[in-house]
């Protein structure tokens, strides 16, 4: 169609029924004389943006250090990849970029792919960047070379504001185990038996949090395992027999601690020993009598600071000395000797009574002088006064007993006057 503006033949085409591509397009002028003069010319139609699709890095994701775009975009025609974070300018997905560089937190990424008719299709995510480490603290055992027994319970507190991925527990250098968090507490836990390790060497536990950007942190704690009960040796009593007090001497030691140490007899009841000034000794003082002679066993139980108790059992033999059959012989003398005292002292004084009452001997009577011539006779003596005497002492001895009879009735005898008499009677 003639432009008669312009002088020139024009034809108008609608290019968005076409697909993109590349096409040929000819024009062919006739004269009246019917000759054809023609002319082509290849044109590209591109009525479509690219299609773009961003493989990494994904929408959430947490990022550190380098950050690398990768992305496709499909187009009839070449296309130019490009991005940008935080409309700090766009720069081809080729080059990286350092997120040490931005703030800790989520920033917006933008991809975008131009064709070269300048369509444009550009795809925005959000990624967390996170350049800090996670914070890692062991609670639990709290201090190292803490023993412990059993069951070891892990505590562990992690600090990372921009998440987790994962927390694990790695026991001696073995395979790690994932820690799970207690909603209640918000610590990481785990229980491990140790009935498996051995109590003479040191163990430990390793403990590795890991943010979503990558970054890992670890802490480590040493621990012991102590899953025997303290040991005894017994010091007394020992092989020989026993007498009185029975002393019960022990000696007891334990890595982490004696906290008790219980004693009984022949399964009576349970006593707590007495620490000595020794360390590790403890005693206990077990009175025995005649009755209890024989074979007889004790118990002794100790328990340490981390509960592990045991019992050690042995035998002892009791042997104490009857004296009761002497001491009733000995007391039986006594008695007898007593008696014969008694009826000795009792003949002495009846011979003192009876050696009182006996009338004084006269005195033999003077001779009389001899008559001198010069001398007048001399008077014939007086009679002796010895019986006057005589019946003053029986007097006397009625005064004596004059007030007992007056006084009433006496009391009977005692039993060892009944005795004392009747051994008087014997001849």
């Amino acid at each position: 169609m003639l432009n008669r503006a312009s002088g020139l033949y024009e034809a108008a085409l609608d290019t968005r029924a076409l697909a993109d591509g590349t096409y040929l397009f000819t024009a062919l002028a006739t004269d009246l004389a019917g000759r054809e003069v023609g002319a082509a010319l290849w044109l590209r139609i591109d009525n479509h943006p690219p299609e773009l699709s961003v493989l990494s890095p994904e929408d959430g994701a947490h990022m550190t250090g380098e950050l690398e775009v990768r992305a496709e975009a499909r187009d009839e025609f070449g296309t130019v990849l490009e991005y940008q974070l935080d409309n700090t300018g766009w720069r081809p997905t080729s080059k990286t970029l350092d997120t040490t560089a931005v703030s800790d937190g989520p920033h917006e990424l933008a991809v975008r792919a131009r064709d070269e008719s300048g369509q444009t299709t550009t795809l925005r995510i959000t990624i967390y960047t996170d350049g800090t480490s996670p914070v890692v603290s062991i609670l639990e055992p709290m201090a190292g070379g803490v023993a412990v027994s059993g069951e070891l319970i892990v505590i562990v507190a992690v600090g990372e504001e921009g998440g987790l991925s994962g927390v694990t527990l790695s026991l001696d250098g073995a395979a790690p185990l994932p820690m799970a968090m207690n909603r209640a507490t918000g610590y990481y836990e785990a229980r491990l038996s140790t009935r498996a390790l051995s109590d003479d060497v040191a163990h430990n536990v390793s403990v590795s949090a890991t943010s979503r950007s990558g970054l890992v942190a670890s802490a480590t704690r040493e621990f012991r395992v102590d899953n025997s009960p303290p040991v005894v040796r017994v010091r007394s009593p020992g092989s020989m027999e026993q007498k009185g007090d029975v002393r019960f001497d022990v000696e007891v030691s334990d890595a982490t601690g004696v906290s008790s140490v219980m004693i009984r007899v022949d399964g009576g009841q349970w006593r707590e020993m007495t620490a000595s000034r020794a360390p590790g000794r403890f005693t206990f003082i077990y009175p025995t009598t005649v009755a209890q002679n024989g074979e007889h066993t004790f118990e002794i139980r100790v328990r340490d600071a981390l509960g592990n108790e045991g019992t050690t059992v042995q035998a002892f033999r009791v042997r104490n000395d009857d004296w009761g059959p002497y001491i009733l012989v000995l007391v039986v003398a006594l008695i007898l000797v007593a008696l014969g005292a008694m009826v000795a002292r009792g003949r002495r004084k009846r011979k003192e009574e009876a050696e009182a009452l006996e009338p004084e001997p006269s005195p033999p009577p003077e001779e009389p002088p001899k008559a001198f011539p010069e001398m007048a006779p001399l008077a014939p003596p007086e009679p002796s006064e010895a019986p006057q005497a005589h019946v003053v002492l029986k007097d006397k001895r009625a005064e004596s007993e004059a007030p007992a009879s007056e006084a009433g009735p006496r009391p009977g005898p005692s039993p060892i006057e009944e005795i004392t008499e009747r051994l008087e009677e014997r001849p």
